[in-house]
């Protein structure tokens, strides 16, 4: 079941970074679908592992182009 869906409201029209998003929304759709079937510690463990991971990784690289072109409020 989905619980998040992409939609192009949420566009920063950038493509690098919007693919990055739909991806994290795709990981919260996992977590989501994790919960509901009711998947076990371990499992949750490692969903909520990637998620975290993955928004780091995602942040740092839009605090880097925020830097790179002096974006005022980054």
């Amino acid at each position: 079941m989905v619980f998040v869906t992409w939609d192009d409201s949420y566009s920063v029209y950038v493509e690098s970074i919007d693919s990055q998003h739909k991806k994290m929304m795709s990981m919260i759709n996992d977590l989501h679908d994790s919960l509901m079937d009711g998947a076990n510690d371990s499992k949750l463990a490692n969903v909520l592992d990637r998620l975290k991971c993955y928004t780091e990784e995602h942040f740092k690289y839009e605090e880097e182009i925020f830097d790179r072109y002096d974006y005022p409020q980054g």
